[in-house]
């Protein structure tokens, strides 16, 4: 997935969990704010591993030159 595409999906999962907070009065523990919460953590993991490999990709031809 492009990291365009990838932050639109943060920024709308974001947007969605908010909303979800709102209408549950807070509550961080319903079901369905658990849920996107968790979505966004697996996107933001996805992203990171995707950084590290970027930076090893780097550093590796960096090395070689």
């Amino acid at each position: 997935m492009p990291d365009h595409d990838i932050h639109q999906r943060l920024e709308a999962l974001t947007n969605r969990l908010y909303r979800l907070v709102d209408e549950k009065n807070g509550n961080l523990v319903d079901p369905g704010v658990v849920a996107v919460s968790q979505e966004m953590d697996g996107l933001i993991v996805s992203i990171q591993r995707a950084q590290l490999r970027a930076r090893q990709q780097d550093s590796v031809s960096v090395q070689l030159a």
